[in-house]
């Protein structure tokens, strides 16, 4: 497996689960996957699991983003590291 998509993953698994956690169904109806409220007494609304099929892909894309952020930071540290090397060998 490739250490980029490792990383996807674990990113885009933690995405999820803290999405899930911070939405809570019947009777709170609150959260970022809630996607709809009734005004009765008490609230009805979705079950959070209903909208993962729908915000996935955003959610996955999102995943993507902060793992190509971490990638493209490994690499300019070991760019800046490299540099420093370098320059510490021609003296």
């Amino acid at each position: 497996m490739k250490p980029w998509l490792a990383v996807w993953t674990v990113v885009t698994v933690t995405l999820v689960v803290g999405l899930l956690a911070g939405s809570e169904g019947v009777p709170v109806c609150e959260g970022p996957l809630i996607e709809w409220t009734n005004d009765s007494f008490p609230p009805d609304c979705n079950d959070p699991i209903d909208a993962l099929p729908r915000l996935f892909p955003f959610v996955a894309a999102f995943g993507l983003l902060i793992t190509a952020g971490l990638a493209a930071g490994v690499w300019l540290i070991q760019r800046l590291r490299g540099a420093h090397v370098d320059r510490a060998d021609q003296r």
